[in-house]
This record gives C-alpha cells, sequence and structure tokens, in this order.
C-alpha cells in the first residue's frame, strides 16, 4: 500500500508526461518479438502503461501447448476474446491465441446474452 506521502507526490506529478520525457516513439519496426504494453492504475490510481515483454522465443511453443490444453482449443480452433486488450489476461490470450494460429474473435463491448448465446 502506498504510504501519504507516496501518494502526494504522485498526485502532484499527475499525467505531466514526465514519464515520457527522453524516451522518444520508435522510428523503425519493434522486431519479431515486440513487446506488449497493459494498463494499471497500480497504487497511485494514475494509469500508467507496464512494458510486458513477449514470451521469450525458445519457449513460445511450450507456451502455445499449454495454452492449448489449458482452454481445451485445437489448433486452427477459434477463440473469443470478450474483454480489452489494455488488460493482462485478454493481451496474454491474444498473443498466445495468435502464436496457435487461432481464429480469434474479438468483442466490441462485452455483452453477457451474446457471450452465452
Amino acid at each position: 500500500m502506498a504510504t501519504p506521502d507516496r501518494r502526494r507526490a504522485a498526485q502532484r506529478a499527475g499525467p505531466s508526461g514526465d514519464h515520457r520525457r527522453g524516451r522518444e516513439p520508435l522510428d523503425r519496426a519493434a522486431g519479431d518479438h515486440p513487446p506488449t504494453v497493459i494498463y494499471s492504475s497500480g497504487t497511485t490510481r494514475c494509469p500508467k502503461g507496464v512494458l510486458r515483454e513477449p514470451v521469450a522465443p525458445d519457449r513460445l511453443d511450450e507456451a502455445v501447448r499449454l495454452f492449448l490444453e489449458y482452454f481445451a482449443v485445437a489448433p486452427g480452433g477459434r477463440t473469443l476474446i470478450p474483454a480489452p486488450f489494455h488488460h493482462a489476461s485478454p493481451s496474454r490470450h491474444a498473443v498466445l491465441a495468435l502464436a496457435a494460429g487461432l481464429d480469434i474473435t474479438l468483442m466490441p463491448r462485452f455483452d453477457a446474452e451474446e457471450f452465452l448465446g
């Protein structure tokens, strides 16, 4: 839990953009295995991006195998992602589904009846 001093410091800092200073946008492709960004409010309640490294290439096959087994999906099958990519779980689900060659359906907004229908 953030201490009162840390909370005040975070509130003073606010969304000023100081965190971007010295970090210019990429001027080239990120490569074959780019990282993803998820968003967290953490302990400060100020939204911030968290860089999430990709699954290491030497572990990707095993990660895909475990993903397919856990979700009981056959290679070449289909999956539904009913939540936004800026959350950790849907983001990783999409990365592994793409690596497994699955057909992905994205729900623009979660609707329980549509999801269960």
